[in-house]
């Protein structure tokens, strides 16, 4: 059985592997994919799930990346470590 847990899983394992740009086509892609579809709940809740986390993730990405160019323009060096779990 699929959950909408199920797909925010996958989109953990999505964004350790993938850069930000890639992560938003993947999900904008997908939303307009779950809008049309038409097959069971169940699976319908996955692809919400995986379109979701992509979405959350790729925003988490970014701001990582925001603080790190801020750190930058101060002349500190922030290193972060980010641990999907």
């Amino acid at each position: 059985m699929l959950s909408f847990e199920d797909g925010y899983e996958v989109a953990r394992l999505i964004a350790e592997r993938k850069d930000v740009a890639r992560m938003k086509v993947m999900a904008e892609a997908l939303s307009k994919a779950t809008k049309a579809y038409t097959g069971s709940e169940e699976e319908k809740e996955f692809l919400l799930g995986l379109s979701e986390g992509l979405n959350e993730l790729a925003k988490f990405k970014e701001e990582v990346i925001r603080l790190q160019n801020l750190a930058k323009t101060v002349g500190v060096s922030l290193e972060i470590t980010v641990k999907y779990t």
